[in-house]
């Protein structure tokens, strides 16, 4: 407060106006001063006290605004920081300004103190206190804000919401005028097109009266004149001259209809537009695409038949700079067709126009053959551009032209001799696109593939994954399957002995094979070794591995026949990949850890196996240690 007072005192006609607006705020009911009883009775935390700020525009310095700094911290905490900012809600200033001058006639307005109409629920107006005082001898006076102020966080969504509420409720009395204030507002800015003067009036007196249903006040009405009928001109303002005005940022001179930072928009083009020769079926957009080691861009243009002669006009153009790190022309050229797409996406949204036919230019033949080809034979940077250029746009659409008729060439490679007037190819769109379709450019064969863009596939035919000889779904205890796998290494171990002419190994002998067994082969009663039953826990960790981590399996297999500087990595999407898995002396995989040097500790803990989730083999080892634990802790009990 004692800055903005020794401000004031500083320029008594400012102090005077600052006087004069907040008066005016408690005569509109914006503000009252806090009462007695008031300062009694709210206690924080339920209390807040906003620093009161000025800001005065450069291009209307009689008119100054009260701005309240909600974002003004004490102890870390501010008025912002407790509130919730709401979604965004706002129309993208693009797409307001195309549909501006989209049409013949452009005519728009702003709400009059848009935030303020919007009133604080009388609980919540204290935490928007602040001080001031006419006289800097007096005492500080407190004033309380009792509605939506410019600096909170929630004002901007809450305009939106109560403005399109508001219009929403009357959708079906007035649907155009309702949809337009959706659609064609800016903050507090409203500019829309219509195609008769006579439309523009009544757009207008329904936007108008929708707004004061919701306690808006829509003022400062602009307008383009209508050359064909200079009688009709309107002026929604009679205490505002015509001549140039501010859209939304954007100089414009209603008179000449002119937005003077870039062209005058052609008489002829106003014309075909709206002009009942026009034909909309013809419409067509045409976006160029170009790049260089410098940069890349686009321009986009609207292409369609009057009287049967075709007509062209500028739309939209982008250009960004190349990226630091150096990159091939081709991929900087692909990087110019993803701005492409983006911008015709973009123009598409922003116009109501009926667009019929979608055109995308280059000169590049290697981008085309990119577009036309299967994304997922190429390298990442590659088969993503490819692949958001095929969510935008279809490959059909896209053609080559020669360089010389690129007019995105202009964005790109700025040199002496290029022409911006309102009769050069940068406005009317390159020359081919005042002929008939017979006379364009005729679509080359595309070339084949980049060879250095093509992605390296790995491909392992000369290595198999074991599978299943026993199935561990019909066991229903671990103990019986781990028995079951042992007795058939015995049996296998026991065909070899015999080719030998060895004794058999039996775990129980009957006594009809003991008679056999005098006259062929002897007979040796042994059970099951601590072996046999580690090769058939390792045969079942390789099963539940194999078929769940098959083309993992296949890469571990193939990396032990290969140097470590020659290793084949694991996919970054495998559930493996950042286990450090290996396989060991047993074609078990295992995972690698922290604990790897710590040699005191047995291999099996350093190194433990891994298991897939949910596997049969699995759950069937989890139950067995489980039941056993559980056992255990019984009997200690």
């Amino acid at each position: 407060m004692k800055d903005l007072e020794k401000c004031l005192l500083r320029d008594e006609g400012l102090f005077n106006k600052v006087r004069s607006t907040i008066a005016e705020y408690l005569t509109k009911g914006y503000a009252h001063k806090a009462t007695f009883q008031e300062l009694q009775e709210h206690k924080a935390p339920n209390v807040w006290y906003l620093p009161l700020n000025i800001v005065i525009n450069s291009r209307k310095p009689d008119k100054l605004r009260l701005e309240w700094d909600a974002a003004a911290a004490v102890g870390g905490v501010s008025l912002n920081s407790q509130l919730l900012t709401g979604p965004d809600m706002l129309t993208s200033l693009p797409s307001v300004i195309c549909r501006f001058r989209e049409r013949e006639v452009g005519f728009g307005g702003d709400i009059k103190e848009m935030y303020h109409q919007i009133r604080i629920r009388k609980e919540d107006q204290q935490v928007q206190r602040f001080l001031f005082r006419n006289d800097p001898c007096s005492h500080p006076e407190v004033y309380v804000m009792d509605v939506a102020t410019f600096g909170s966080t929630c004002s901007p969504c809450s305009a939106q919401f109560i403005k399109n509420k508001n219009a929403d409720e009357f959708s079906t009395q007035y649907p155009e005028a309702s949809k337009a204030i959706v659609d064609n507002h800016y903050v507090d800015d409203y500019f829309d097109s219509t195609d008769t003067v006579g439309e523009a009036i009544r757009r207008a007196k329904e936007v108008r009266y929708i707004h004061s249903r919701g306690g808006f006040e829509i003022k400062n009405w602009v307008a383009s004149s209508s050359e064909a009928k200079p009688e009709q001109r309107i002026h929604f303002n009679e205490d505002k001259h015509t001549g140039t005005e501010r859209v939304l940022g954007i100089v414009w001179n209603s008179e000449s209809d002119e937005f003077c930072f870039t062209t005058r928009l052609r008489n002829e083009l106003m014309s075909f537009i709206t002009g009942q020769e026009a034909d909309y079926s013809t419409l067509q957009l045409h976006v160029f695409v170009d790049a260089s080691s410098n940069a890349y861009g686009c321009a986009a243009y609207f292409r369609i038949l009057v009287a049967g002669k075709p007509y062209c006009s500028l739309v939209m153009a982008k250009s960004k700079v190349a990226p630091l790190k150096q990159l091939t022309i081709p991929r900087l050229e692909l990087q110019g067709a993803v701005l492409g797409s983006r911008l015709l996406n973009t123009i598409i949204e922003t116009h109501s126009l009926p667009i019929k036919q979608r055109y995308l230019w280059t000169d590049s033949r290697t981008v085309l053959s990119w577009i036309h080809s299967d994304q997922r034979n190429y390298k990442q940077y590659v088969a993503f551009r490819i692949g958001e250029i095929h969510s935008l746009t279809n490959p059909d659409e896209w053609r080559w032209l020669p360089t010389k008729h690129n007019v995105a060439d202009d964005v790109t490679k700025w040199q002496a001799g290029r022409r911006f007037e309102s009769d050069s190819p940068w406005f009317q769109g390159t020359s081919f696109l005042n002929h008939f379709e017979e006379l364009w450019p005729q679509q080359p064969q595309v070339d084949p593939n980049v060879l250095e863009e093509i992605r390296a596939i790995n491909m392992f035919h000369d290595v198999s994954v074991m599978e299943a000889v026993i199935d561990p779904l019909r066991f229903s205890k671990w103990k019986v399957l781990i028995r079951t796998v042992a007795c058939v290494y015995r049996f296998i171990t026991n065909c070899r002995r015999k080719i030998v002419k060895l004794s058999i190994e039996a775990i129980s002998v009957p006594e009809k094979v003991k008679k056999l067994a005098k006259v062929k082969h002897p007979v040796v009663l042994v059970p099951l070794k601590r072996e046999e039953h580690q090769k058939a826990e390792s045969y079942l960790w390789r099963v539940a591995q194999a078929e769940v981590y098959k083309e993992e399996v296949k890469i571990l297999l193939k990396n032990q026949q290969l140097s470590s500087s020659d290793r084949h990595r694991l996919e970054k999407d495998s559930e493996l990949y950042d286990k450090s898995p290996f396989l060991d002396d047993s074609n078990v995989i295992r995972m690698e850890g922290r604990t790897n040097n710590a040699q005191f500790i047995p291999f099996e803990l350093r190194c433990p196996i891994v298991m897939p989730k949910g596997h049969r083999i699995t759950t069937m080892l989890v139950e067995y240690f489980h039941q056993k634990w559980v056992t255990r802790t019984l009997r200690l009990l």
